[in-house]
Parts: structure tokens; sequence; C-alpha cells
């Protein structure tokens, strides 16, 4: 069954295997491309509603980076909290916290079988194109760590 927590880390995860599939040789770290998952993912946060910043996401990174074999669901993880405080403002920020950990397995399960099964789709195909090619992301891509 399908939830949030699970629809976002399929989501990231599937950004995170287009970004490494196809512009791996464009990150300098690990760090960096975690980052611009999270930041394709979280884009309406970021750009349209301005909740957090490019800035934020790299610390997340930066926090679920030590975890190399987990980064990714670390990583999420961090990321979910930070989306659940930002849309759910009148729940304690301690029990957004408590319910992200407590749906960790859910979360590595989704990127794991993600990881699995994913083989591609044109929509994340062409949103990830975009942030990677067009003119007005290459301030957010030098932000990011990414080579033009």
């Amino acid at each position: 069954m399908e939830d949030n927590y699970t629809f976002i880390a399929q989501n990231t995860t599937k950004y995170y295997l287009e970004l490494q599939q196809h512009y791996q040789e464009r990150y300098r770290t690990s760090t960096s491309l975690l980052a611009t998952a999270g930041v394709l993912d979280a884009q309406n946060y970021i750009f349209i509603e301005k909740n957090f910043d490019i800035s934020d996401l790299l610390h997340m990174a930066e926090d679920a980076s030590p975890h190399e074999e987990n980064a990714l669901v670390e990583f999420i993880t961090l990321l979910e909290i930070e989306i659940f405080k930002v849309d759910n403002p009148t729940i304690a920020p301690a029990d957004i916290v408590m319910a992200c950990i407590g749906k960790k397995a859910d979360i590595e399960n989704a990127v794991q079988k993600t990881k699995e099964q994913y083989l591609g789709d044109t929509l994340f195909s062409s949103v990830v194109s975009a942030f990677m090619n067009l003119p007005q992301f290459k301030a957010h891509r030098k932000k990011l760590g990414i080579k033009d």
C-alpha cells in the first residue's frame, strides 16, 4: 500500500536514478547528487512556495552521506521530515520526526523496490533533463556543485 512516505521515497529515488544514470559525470560528490534528487522532488517547496532553500537540502545530504550504503534512505527520511513539517504546521515537530523514523523500514523498502524496478519514465527524465540543461537553472546547478 502506498502512502506519502513511500510516494516521496519512490519519486526521490527515481530522480536519483535518472541523475545517476545520465549525469553522474557532472557531479563532484555523491552529496551533491543526493541533494539534487531532493531538490527535484521538493521543487514546489523550493522554487514556488520557498519553504526551504537548496542549501537546506545540501545540509540534509551532508548529514546522510556518512551512512554511505543507506545514504539515500537517510536523506529521504530527512527530506520527508522537513516536507511534513511544512505540510502539517499544527503537528509537533518531534511527532513528525518520530513518525518518519517509524516509517524508515517502509521508506527503505520503497527505495529498494524502485531501484530494482525502475526502467525510466518520460516525466522524470524530462524534469531531470530540463533542470540539468536549461539556462534558467544554471544558478541552482552551481549552488549544488554541478558542473556545466
